[in-house]
């Protein structure tokens, strides 16, 4: 009997080295992903062999006749498609049946080949129904975390085809991980490279056609081999679920080339390590750890890395606010598909009418019935916004907020509308507010920086038009806002070159244009600004703006016959506005 150490052992052992710049891998087998609805092995297996002998628990279909089995048994057997024959796996169940215990991992593969026999794809369509209705257990949240944050754990080895460390990443994370699904891919496992949380699925993904059979997991290929020798050189595995019941990726830890710091090998509470694995942890300077199972260790080792943030009320609020930033998104895209009017040409106008009507008709039905939902106030609150009823939005996101009160959007939202009417003190309020539940809320950064330029407060503008940029480098609308700020702030030239990279990095945008305008004329270099006037003119006919400073220049220059055209359309652009409003 091994000696096992407790997890809180392992988690101090994981604190300190971390701590000290060590880093760690998790390996992952079949007992990790028990609690989110995958079973083990052992447990397909018995499953397998009880319809195979007569007494299906296989609830996808009927019990074989024992004589079928064991003619599919002998054909295979002298064939040496697999390695057991039927008296022997016949002997294995029913010592199962008699002494309760559970069938030899050994048999695994066999057991297999004989349920699928002669059409394996119905056993890859078998384990795909079994993966694709999982869904990550609480265990999963610390691991996707651990793996997302600098802490020197960031990598997940598994025999696993599921899908569940990455969907964890997606669903409790921002990080978007490496999934290295194929031997073929394997040269990209590189984690220094990367600098991302890294997935290895060395029997391959459940779409790559995964190994499943003895011939394909008696050995990793050679790629397999050539990473995870580096890998391990650098990494500590942790080991959580797996038995060692492959031959591939046990042969390759038990090899004197794959050379490690230690390994941690954690077994369930009364389990005993199989033989091999007992020599593995001894000849690897490595520990047994007791544990309760996969979502016990990690809730506990995530606990110590993570503290309270793992609790049910904050993680359902980051996958509420999560959820309510993608509605969020979509119906901002949606919107803005409504207002486009006819470009896209009559076919798209049929589709929205119709769509358009069947969104009215939803909700009124929800409304005599009382099943308004939060989202429902959300979207009339935009509605009104857009229609410039402020009162009436304010209203509405305040329904919101008090259902949701830890949802950064709504206030966010909320304060726009009050920067609408002109309530700059009480929108920043509200993007404080915003800023504090998501500090890296870049869209609040730049709402909160307009209202501070419109109080005169330029420093405390330029300093959140820096953090939205910081975040969104790609996005002329962060530099032509700084650099409206650095112009009323009299920093010409900062200015200049905020406006100017606006320009490139989007050549189609005006606003940068005519603020390079009102700078060149507050500089007197009137030829450069009458350049940019009409550059912005260019790209918006429509510029009333524009169109007033030029004509105001032209008059300066006594070119009366250049402003009087310029006047004409300013006053075609406002008859405009009357007659659309």
């Amino acid at each position: 009997m091994v000696h096992k150490y407790s997890i809180s052992k392992l988690v101090s052992i994981l604190k300190e080295s971390t701590a000290n710049k060590n880093k760690f891998c998790f390996i992952l087998g079949s007992g990790a992903s028990v609690t989110s609805g995958i079973p083990m092995g052992r447990t397909l297996e018995k499953r397998w062999l009880d319809c195979l002998m007569g007494e299906s628990s296989d609830g996808n279909s009927d019990a074989r006749d024992p004589k079928d089995t064991k003619n599919d048994a002998d054909t295979l057997f002298s064939d040496g498609k697999i390695d057991t024959t039927f008296e022997e796996l016949e002997k294995a169940w029913r010592a199962s049946k008699e002494l309760g215990n559970h069938i030899p991992s050994k048999y695994y593969f066999d057991i297999y080949k004989l349920r699928f026999y002669p059409d394996m794809n119905n056993g890859y369509a078998y384990l795909s129904q079994l993966m694709e209705k999982a869904k990550p257990s609480v265990g999963y949240h610390p691991l996707a975390r651990l793996l997302a944050e600098d802490n020197g754990i960031d990598v997940v080895i598994t025999t696993n085809f599921d899908s569940l460390t990455e969907d964890a990443l997606f669903m409790f994370t921002e990080k978007r991980p490496l999934v290295v699904a194929h031997e073929s891919l394997a040269k990209h496992l590189d984690p220094d490279r990367q600098q991302r949380p890294i997935v290895a699925k060395v029997h391959r993904g459940l779409f790559y056609e995964p190994m499943n059979d003895k011939e394909s997991t008696s050995e990793l290929s050679e790629g397999w081999k050539a990473v995870l020798r580096d890998l391990f050189k650098r990494y500590i595995p942790i080991v959580i679920g797996y038995a060692g019941g492959d031959k591939s990726l046990m042969s390759f830890l038990n090899e004197k080339d794959t050379r490690m710091k230690a390994i941690y090998w954690c077994l369930m509470k009364g389990e005993e390590p199989a033989e091999k694995v007992e020599e593995l942890v001894a000849s690897k300077r490595g520990m047994f750890f007791e544990i309760s199972g996969f979502d016990d260790a990690m809730l506990t080792i995530g606990e110590a890395f993570l503290g309270d943030s793992i609790i049910p009320t904050k993680t359902g609020r980051l996958l509420e606010n999560n959820a309510r930033e993608r509605f969020e998104d979509y119906y901002k895209q949606w919107a803005e598909w409504k207002r486009r009017g006819n470009e896209c040409g009559a076919e798209r106008d049929r589709a929205l009418e119709r769509l358009t009507e069947a969104e009215k008709k939803d909700e009124e039905e929800r409304e005599k019935k009382g099943e308004l939902t939060v989202l429902d106030y959300y979207i009339r609150g935009d509605r009104a916004f857009d229609e410039g009823k402020c009162d009436d939005a304010i209203e509405k996101y305040n329904k919101c907020i008090r259902e949701f009160p830890y949802y950064e959007g709504y206030y966010y939202s909320r304060g726009n509308a009050y920067a609408k009417q002109g309530k700059d003190e009480e929108a920043i309020k509200d993007f404080d507010k915003a800023i504090e539940l998501k500090p890296n809320y870049s869209k609040a950064y730049y709402s909160r920086g307009m209202c501070f330029a419109k109080l005169g407060n330029y420093t405390s503008a330029i300093e959140d038009f820096s953090k939205f940029i910081n975040q969104r480098r790609y996005d002329a609308d962060g530099y032509n806002a700084r650099g409206y700020a650095y112009l009323c702030d009299g920093k010409y030239n900062k200015a200049k070159n905020d406006f100017t990279e606006a320009v490139n990095k989007d050549p189609r945008f005006a606003v940068p244009h005519m603020n390079l305008g009102t700078l060149y004329q507050k500089t007197k270099d009137l030829e450069n600004a009458l350049k940019e006037y009409t550059a912005a003119i260019a790209l918006d006919q429509n510029y009333e703006d524009a169109y007033i400073e030029r004509a105001k220049l032209y008059r300066s220059q006594g070119n009366n016959t250049a402003a009087l055209d310029d006047e004409h359309m300013i006053d075609e652009i406002r008859n405009k506005k009357k007659t659309s409003n």
